[in-house]
């Protein structure tokens, strides 16, 4: 990989944006300058901004270098052979940045949507500017981001409290040795109106790399155009420490569909290949609010031989990955649901079920989820409780 940089680089980044496509030449110079245009009137100079070529057969990398050539913290790597989405992101091991995000290069982009997840509505997380020419220290920009978050980091530049207040807050402790309590666990679960006020626990610790962050998944509703019973996924993020609502974490979500098909291995889920491919439907990522919650708009998950119904899930504080779990479903209520739904009801009857599913043995009852029935859908919600 060649990453050539004759322009001025900020020195320690604390975000990577990387714009990458295959192929993309005729939009390449509109989007990169769209782009850097909107991160220097929006953030402070602490990120950086990566241009990779990802094995393109056009003129697009000299496109790239060009433009390195010309805009200040830009870049431009290129990649020798064409990565799909996902092996991009495991194979960017070479960032020092605290959060390497991944962007397709791609046509009428709307950034205000696409880097949300980077840059936080000013209006509603400060009423100071952002400071675009004060200059951090690397050991001051670790402190900001160990303080307030990513989010409202990037937002303000400003802030150095260490608390946060939330106005009704949910607060939940959990018992037993488990750290995610669902269904099948022991939990004690008490609401107020009033505010509370919880201790910071986002703290960049660093130890397996960047946070990797896919902008193109970042959204609550993931089911595109696949068709199913609707579900409401309501996750909430809580430290073990206090039982504190945890915010800014980044929760992954991804399941196969009604069909038992997974985005990404269609060919794989349909028995006609091992190739993987680009779609990306059932598969998303959001950053926990204020009282450490987010809401995923997605569907029940059929089945596949071999497996129970499942979902899969991760957790990542402070870029960290912290927390790997499958959700679970009560057999009993996935029959009702199946039943009175299609594309499922048209299915062959499903081969294995909780009992009979090596992981979910594993622990799967403190995973199994209390979904009930809302308005045309269903609608269930787990609190995870990590060590952050």
């Amino acid at each position: 990989m060649q990453t050539p940089s004759p322009t001025p680089i900020v020195e320690v980044p604390i975000v990577e944006i990387v714009a990458f496509g295959h192929n993309r030449g005729a939009l390449l110079k509109s989007f990169v300058r769209d782009l850097h245009s909107y991160l220097s009137d929006r953030l402070p100079p602490v990120w950086l901004l990566t241009i990779a070529d990802n094995g393109s057969t056009d003129d697009s990398w000299s496109t790239a270098a060009a433009l390195a050539d010309t805009l200040p913290n830009t870049r431009a790597a290129r990649l020798e052979e064409r990565l799909g989405r996902k092996d991009l992101r495991f194979r960017w091991n070479h960032s020092q940045a605290l959060v390497a995000a991944f962007i397709e290069i791609q046509p009428s982009p709307d950034f205000d949507r696409l880097l949300a997840p980077l840059i936080d509505d000013a209006h509603r997380h400060s009423r100071t500017p952002i400071e675009r020419n004060r200059r951090f220290t690397r050991r001051q920009a670790l402190n900001a981001i160990g303080t307030v978050g990513l989010g409202a980091f990037l937002a303000a530049c400003a802030s150095n409290s260490t608390s946060t207040t939330i106005a009704g807050a949910s607060t939940t402790s959990t018992t037993g040795a488990t750290t995610t309590t669902g269904a099948g666990a022991t939990t004690a679960t008490t609401s107020t109106s009033a505010v509370t006020t919880i201790d910071c626990v986002l703290v960049p610790e660093m130890t397996e790399g960047p946070f990797y962050l896919d902008l193109d998944l970042v959204r609550s509703d993931i089911t595109e155009d696949r068709g199913g019973a609707p579900l409401a996924l309501t996750i909430v993020v809580a430290s073990m420490d206090g039982c504190s609502p945890i915010q800014d974490a980044a929760v992954d979500l991804w399941h196969c569909d009604a069909e038992g098909i997974y985005s990404g291995f269609i060919a794989a889920s349909t028995g006609q290949g091992s190739g993987t491919d680009d779609s990306i439907f059932l598969r998303g990522t959001q950053l926990t609010d204020a009282n450490g919650q987010v809401t995923f708009q997605t569907l029940y998950p059929g089945w596949y031989p071999g497996r129970t119904v499942h979902m899969h899930m991760k957790v990542h504080v402070g870029g960290n990955q912290i927390h790997t779990t499958q959700l679970f479903f009560d057999d009993a209520f996935t029959d009702q649901v199946y039943a009175a739904s299609e594309p499922y009801a048209s299915r062959d009857n499903r081969t294995t079920l909780n009992g009979d599913d090596g992981i979910y043995g594993g622990g799967g009852e403190a995973t199994t989820l209390a979904v009930a029935a809302a308005g045309e859908g269903y609608a269930a919600t787990l609190v995870v409780g990590v060590q952050a």
